[in-house]
């Protein structure tokens, strides 16, 4: 009986909580229909990261994530990714171009994202993974704070996002502060998750490494940690077509996530003698 998963699902209403029972029902429920086919009892979880994986590993029997990189067809971000810890917590930024092949297909996309009020996460790789995991994530981390009452470790959320990426085409970093103070995690597609205190992701990112190695100061101040971050992204766009089009930053700290305003990017970026990207 094809339905037959989801009914075993119901029946464990009586030993889930009922955030976790309904993300499992209706997470099984979408990977049927979307799927066409039978996912077995073993794979209902109580988890919906790994339902969730299931339910998406499933989109690239017939375009694998090797396929992806090399279509044209598949709009990428191209990107420079950067998140980098500083003393009262961590900064995160992004050019703002996509491209599909060698067409720029966006000039002004959105490559930072704030996931809760503590947390924050860049993409790279294929916007349409990248959105996705995007909206799974914020969903998953307001259920965790309905649940539990308070807002997810850093780490906690890495692994979140770790356990979800698999078969996904994309390269985040995921970064955030909580009781521990600020925390900079890379994710693969494999799902590896890894912290430093510096992280670069994109085509851009040998060009960004090259600035953080020689600016890179462990416990340096907001100001300072914003002039690295400007300088590596704009040596990626100088020396990397893929990236390019504009700015954007984030600060997540003691008080929450907050945007760097444009007006001070700009402005910091005449007053370090750079272009402004356009």
């Amino acid at each position: 009986m094809v339905f037959k998963p989801v009914l075993t699902a119901i029946k464990q209403l009586s030993k889930c909580q009922p955030y976790g029972l309904f993300r499992t029902v209706w997470i099984n429920v979408g990977a049927i229909l979307l799927r066409g086919e039978r996912i077995g009892e073993s794979n209902i979880r109580s988890s919906g990261a790994d339902a969730f994986s299931v339910l998406l590993n499933g989109r690239y029997k017939k375009m694998s994530a090797t396929d992806a990189e090399s279509s044209p067809n598949v709009v990428k971000t191209g990107t420079v990714t950067v998140g980098i810890k500083i003393k009262d917590g961590v900064l995160l930024a992004a050019d703002q171009r996509a491209t599909m092949g060698n067409y720029i297909a966006g000039s002004h996309v959105q490559k930072v994202y704030q996931l809760a009020d503590n947390l924050g996460m860049t993409i790279s790789g294929s916007v349409g993974d990248a959105q996705l995991m995007i909206r799974y994530m914020q969903s998953e981390l307001a259920i965790y704070k309905m649940e539990k009452g308070a807002l997810i470790t850093v780490q906690t959320a890495a692994t979140y996002l770790g356990r979800a990426i698999r078969g996904f085409y994309m390269a985040p970093i995921i970064a955030g502060y909580d009781k521990t103070g600020g925390h900079v995690f890379s994710v693969d597609m494999a799902g590896g998750v890894l912290e430093d205190d510096y992280i670069s992701s994109g085509s851009g990112e040998i060009l960004a490494y090259g600035v953080l190695e020689a600016q890179y100061k462990p416990g340096m101040s907001k100001k300072d940690g914003i002039d690295v971050l400007i300088a590596a992204l704009n040596s990626a766009r100088r020396r990397d077509v893929y990236n390019g089009d504009g700015m954007i930053m984030a600060y997540i700290g003691p008080k929450g996530f907050e945007w760097i305003p444009q007006e001070d990017l700009k402005a910091r970026y005449a007053e370090l003698g750079f272009a402004y990207p356009n």
